[in-house]
């Protein structure tokens, strides 16, 4: 087993775990990692395998878990997240397509400074605020590559006590990815967040456009199952590598365990560079869970059901 082209880039990551944060960037939505499968892989999802590939690279649509996916998370004491995606194929040239949709309910205080970033989701304001992502892809092959186009829409909608000014921003985005076979795992690069316009009152707010570049191999045995993931995001004057590694087991079929433990580059200073999660798989169930961890010990707990 050997994961040699991908192992510094997870040395990079655990290295660059502190520094500068992000560049400031809105809705939020789009700054909260999508999957929890990929959070313990250091969100490396570019060449991901199940339906919240809709939210990171739609190219990889073409061959993706077609069972039906919800997932909730709750970061600190205030803030709700909840997402659903779904995936079918048909047609020519391996036609899939895909839908998803993420809700992100949060209270920031009112001094907060717009746009906000992943680790106010930890505040408990005054704000009641919602921010909403749709998105809606599809995916083909052509020769050995996998193609796919992804349409979004995505809001931030915060209402403070009366007097305070509401914060508003919404975007009409597009994503491209491409995929294939490369060194006996899949490689995948996409462009992010190609934003059409956004709307913050009368001052502009850019969305995270954004290039993720990455790799991933899994290796098989008879009872033990070996992936690694890696990728390097890139945004103007920023760049956020991440990985992670997975290991599970399998005692009879369709009944398994895996364990997952990664790091990478995080959005902001108060949230810590290291992720870990768990799958459990019974039959036609499958449970994934993630668990992040913010400044202070606050933490975000993440679980993911799977329906085939």
């Amino acid at each position: 087993m050997r994961f040699r082209p991908a192992v510094p880039i997870l040395v990079l990551a655990l290295a660059t775990g502190a520094g500068a944060q992000a560049p400031s960037a809105g809705p939020l939505v789009l700054l909260v990692p999508a999957s929890t499968r990929a959070i313990p892989l250091g969100n490396a999802w570019v060449t991901g395998r199940d339906q919240d590939v809709v939210f990171y690279n739609p190219a990889q649509l073409i061959n993706a878990r077609s069972d039906f996916a919800v997932t909730m998370a709750r970061y600190g004491g205030a803030s709700l997240f909840g997402s659903a995606a779904w995936v079918f194929s048909g047609g020519p040239a391996s036609m899939t397509l895909g839908w998803g949709v993420q809700a992100l309910e949060f209270h920031p205080n009112s001094t907060d400074a717009y746009p906000y970033v992943p680790s106010q989701l930890m505040n408990t304001g005054s704000g009641d605020g919602l921010s909403l992502l749709t998105a809606v892809s599809g995916a083909m092959v052509y020769k050995t590559f996998r193609i796919g186009l992804t349409g979004k829409y995505a809001t931030d909608r915060v209402a403070y006590d009366v007097g305070t000014a509401p914060a508003r921003h919404d975007a009409y985005l597009g994503d491209i990815g491409v995929s294939r076979t490369l060194f006996r795992g899949i490689a995948g690069l996409t462009l992010q967040n190609v934003s059409l316009t956004h709307v913050n009152g009368a001052r502009h707010v850019d969305t995270p456009r954004q290039f993720a570049l990455g790799w991933s191999r899994t290796l098989n045995t008879d009872q033990l199952d070996f992936a690694f993931g890696g990728q390097v995001t890139a945004r103007d004057k920023w760049i956020a590598p991440g990985a992670g590694i997975e290991v599970g087991y399998g005692w009879i079929e369709g009944y398994s365990v895996a364990l997952r433990a990664g790091a990478r580059r995080p959005e902001t200073n108060a949230e810590k560079p290291v992720a870990v999660g768990a799958t459990i798989n019974a039959d036609r169930l499958t449970l994934e869970y993630a668990l992040q961890i913010f400044d202070g010990g606050r933490t975000a707990n993440r679980m993911t059901f799977r329906w085939r």
